[in-house]
């Protein structure tokens, strides 16, 4: 009778850590992420007038290859929440409401997100 040869600790490991990133379920590590939250809001005129929710589209981000950036679709109440990984990015809105294509701004144009944050951050589309 053969005898199999039985296998160490380390070559154990070894096999779980080959096998792991083939399988590529660790290799990504914790996803370190915050939530920015907030409204799409049509203002004015005339000034001091209500902001309006309106429908449209929230970008976090900048849409370049290599860049990481979230495309949020927001709905008439104007509300949108998205997690994101960790870091400091451009916001901006477009919506079909307002200025034929001219973006929308938040009172400041970036969001830095950190792990666990919630960030709260209006996207203003500004009416002359």
């Amino acid at each position: 009778m053969t005898e199999v040869p039985r296998a160490n600790s380390a070559s154990i490991a070894a096999a779980a850590l080959v096998a792991c990133l083939l399988l590529s379920s660790c290799t990504q590590g914790p996803l370190w992420t915050g939530t920015v939250s907030g409204h799409l809001l049509l203002r004015g005129p005339p000034p001091g007038s209500t902001d309006q929710p309106v429908a449209g589209t929230v970008i976090i981000g900048t849409p370049k290859i290599g860049h990481y950036y979230q495309w949020i679709t927001v709905g008439g109440s104007g509300e949108f929440s998205q997690r994101v990984g960790t870091g400091t990015y451009p916001i901006v809105g477009y919506s079909p409401s307002f200025g034929k294509g001219k973006p929308c701004y938040a009172s400041r144009k970036t969001v830095t997100v950190t792990k666990g944050a919630k960030i709260f951050r209006d996207v203003i589309c500004q009416e002359m």
